[in-house]
């Protein structure tokens, strides 16, 4: 597993990245609010439905088929608020990548459901060879975002989904929604830099 980050602030940064880090103006227009409004939306479902997913494998819920057909639902929402900023090609390639996201955190419940550590193991190498896929598809298609800085929310994602899914599936429900309330949190740090970076581009 990769080092803990969770408690790392994901807005830190260094000097060297003072120039892709503009501050917005303090007045937002009513599209730039819908935008902000967007993301959150649709990171909060992506948490939401990884949760829920969790919850029905461990407990071999018969809604496994409805819960998966829905969080396959969530890399639509993010072509559908990409598209017109960075062009359909781009959010095409963006779903394709949290489609990919959905499919190794599927594997990887299984795999801790099964007490497979070579495949969870794999699987994890996986999956945060993925995010860093994010990551420079993001910081390629925005001079805004820096990809060291996705890197460190991603990582910082993957990290609590992996803790909130252990204690889920060890039943210890308490830790379980710490990580879960840690994730909300994440979730609008993600949220509010995708749409800061694509408010700047506008702008730019």
């Amino acid at each position: 597993m990769k080092e803990e980050c969770w408690d790392v602030d994901p807005f830190h940064t260094d000097h060297s990245m003072t120039n892709k880090s503009q501050e917005i103006s303090d007045y937002l227009t009513y599209a730039q609010m819908n935008l902000i409004n967007a993301f959150r939306y649709n990171v909060f479902q992506l948490v939401i439905w990884s949760r829920s997913l969790v919850n029905v494998i461990a407990s071999d819920l018969k809604s496994i088929e409805v819960v998966t057909r829905k969080i396959h639902t969530m890399p639509a929402l993010f072509y559908h608020s990409i598209k017109p900023y960075l062009g359909e090609l781009a959010a095409q390639e963006f779903q394709d990548l949290l489609f990919q996201h959905i499919l190794i955190l599927t594997k990887i419940i299984y795999g801790l459901k099964d007490g497979d550590r070579q495949a969870v193991d794999n699987h994890i190498v996986a999956w945060y060879q993925n995010a860093d896929n994010m990551a420079d598809f993001l910081a390629r298609n925005n001079l805004y975002w820096d990809r060291d800085q996705w890197k460190l929310l991603f990582y910082s994602y993957l990290d609590l989904t992996i803790r909130e899914t252990v204690a889920l599936l060890s039943e210890d429900y308490e830790n379980g929604i710490l990580y879960y309330d840690r994730l909300q949190d994440l979730s609008l740090m993600i949220a509010d830099y995708m749409s800061r970076g694509l408010i700047q581009n506008v702008k730019s």
